[in-house]
């Protein structure tokens, strides 16, 4: 803990600066000093304990003592495979889609590589399984389910994306095909993810499903998804929960390789794109909609959203009003698993922690 005559500061073992609290109370998380970054809960929660007891002023002892998180609460959870990764070529599980059907219950779409294949542009299957958790962090898998195999055990089932309908059905699109182009297909259900409509082809035109995992429904019911496409990435529409789409206009550039983009609503009613670019240009490549995604508006390289050879995703705190930004930071791997949060509705990510170590990633 590091004090001065205005504010009192909680560092971690590395000084990384994650709450500031000034003299008259007010507290601030991450503020500008440093990247806010969590050790482990133990660690959080005796440097809460030891600030609160050792804070004199009444005022900012109260308030720290209402804002600060205890162990239990800290923004920790536990590692836990969906599906192991067994060392074998091919074997190697990616690109989920999740989504918390009732309180405690999460349902989870992933492709899973075959043996003998790379696991991404040939030989996936696409599973389903559920994951449940209660108040106390304990974490259970479901065994996994074989939902979806390809016409042959080259091509791939994969790049599964999710929605919630109006109406309380779940909307599952995903990826069929070759690496030189894909068919989106699409099935439904109405018990929170236990049982599928058969599935019916959406797309047959070699566009590439978004790859993060979600469709957004948006107020009047509207549902919009990310798409790319040879360098290029727009977003497709719907008004009939997901039978017919029409497309916005096309973001295109050769320089930056448009590829992989994740999209988001705000409390502003705009739809966010972060889109990922080649490892070299260092940033995301961003994008809005304030038509509920009819038209694109082109807004070049985001520099405070780091962008490698890896997809991204962007998740809205509606409560909270933040936007979260997830991917690996380190410029030429896939390490260095970042969370940016932004407070002005997606646009600026001052603050940044890494939730567990580059190893466990």
């Amino acid at each position: 803990v590091a004090t001065d005559d205005n504010a009192i500061s909680i560092v971690d073992s590395d000084n990384y600066v994650f709450l500031h609290i000034k003299k008259n109370g007010e507290t601030f998380a991450g503020c500008d000093i440093k990247s806010l970054q969590f050790q482990n809960k133990e660690n959080l929660a005796k440097q809460h304990i030891n600030t609160i007891t050792n804070t004199q002023n009444e005022a900012s002892r109260i308030t720290l003592a209402k804002s600060v998180l205890s162990a239990k609460d800290a923004p920790f959870f536990n590692i836990k495979d969906v599906a192991n990764y067994t060392g074998v070529v091919g074997e190697i599980q990616r690109i989920a889609a999740i989504m918390k059907v009732s309180e405690g219950r999460i349902l989870c779409f992933w492709g899973g590589g075959v043996a003998g294949y790379d696991g991404d542009a040939e030989g996936v299957k696409l599973y389903k399984t559920f994951i449940n958790y209660d108040k106390f962090n304990n974490i259970t898998v479901e065994p996994k389910v074989l939902f979806r195999e390809p016409a042959s055990i080259e091509q791939v089932s994969k790049h599964p994306m999710l929605g919630r309908l109006q109406d309380g059905r779940i909307i599952l699109v995903w990826d069929d095909g070759v690496w030189t182009g894909y068919k989106q297909y699409v099935s439904y259900s109405s018990d929170n993810g236990l049982t599928w409509t058969t599935p019916v082809l959406l797309f047959d035109n070699a566009w590439v499903c978004g790859s993060t995992g979600k469709i957004i429904t948006l107020p009047n019911g509207r549902l919009v998804m990310p798409m790319y496409a040879q360098n290029t990435t727009f977003l497709v529409y719907s008004d009939d929960n997901g039978a017919t789409w029409l497309q916005s206009n096309i973001l295109s550039s050769t320089t930056y390789n448009l590829v992989e983009p994740a999209a988001e609503l705000n409390a502003a009613g705009e739809i966010i794109v972060a889109i990922r670019t080649q490892a070299n240009k260092r940033y995301r490549y961003y994008a809005k909609s304030i038509d509920n995604g009819q038209t694109l508006i082109d807004l070049g390289q985001n520099t405070t959203l780091p962008s490698n050879d890896c997809a991204s995703s962007l998740a809205f705190d509606v409560k909270n009003g933040l936007m979260f930004h997830a991917v690996p930071s380190a410029v030429f791997s896939r390490t260095a698993y970042e969370i940016r949060v932004s407070s002005d509705g997606g646009y600026d990510f001052p603050i940044k922690y890494h939730p567990f170590d580059d190893q466990e990633y």
